[in-house]
């Protein structure tokens, strides 16, 4: 009996690169389009205090947490072109895909985690916030992350 040839479905590693493949494009996608707006130039300040008193007290008063700050404070060092400020942030939220899949395989199914992957590749928020200089993308990616450790210490080993 011949019919159909079946629908070959890639292995999940194919499938997790491809998703991240696709994540990476749509986040350096016109990623220095947009101008500056205000909530960005507040991270920038905060990140650009040069003395060290000036630097600290910025640190602490973001109300972001002083993380994203500092780790800003070195990458403007090595540019400081709207596209390369923004690539800082879009760098977690593309970690975040393969995450995003774990997760889904470890609670439910492979096919969950497929979904989980591909649609936050997709996600226009995802994308929108993976291109600002503001730290969401990195919150996410550490939430992911966190997420993804205590659901495996539910598990156990």
């Amino acid at each position: 009996m011949t019919g159909a040839p079946a629908l070959r479905i890639p292995s999940d590693r194919v499938w997790v690169i491809a998703c991240t493949g696709l994540a990476i494009a749509l986040r350096v996608f016109r990623i220095g389009h947009q101008n500056i707006w205000v909530d960005e130039s507040i991270s920038l300040q905060l990140a650009t205090y040069t003395s060290g008193s000036e630097f600290w007290r910025g640190l602490l008063i973001d109300i972001h947490g002083p993380f994203t700050s500092a780790l800003l404070h070195g990458w403007i060092r090595l540019g400081q072109s709207e596209a390369w400020l923004r690539l800082l942030y879009a760098i977690p939220a593309v970690a975040t895909i393969p995450l995003a899949y774990f997760l889904g395989r470890r609670l439910f199914h492979v096919a969950a985690g497929r979904v989980a992957a591909l649609a936050l590749a997709v996600s226009p928020f995802h994308v929108w916030y993976s291109q600002e200089i503001r730290s969401y993308s990195w919150a996410m990616l550490w939430a992911t992350a966190a997420l993804l450790v205590f659901v495996r210490l539910l598990d156990g080993p």
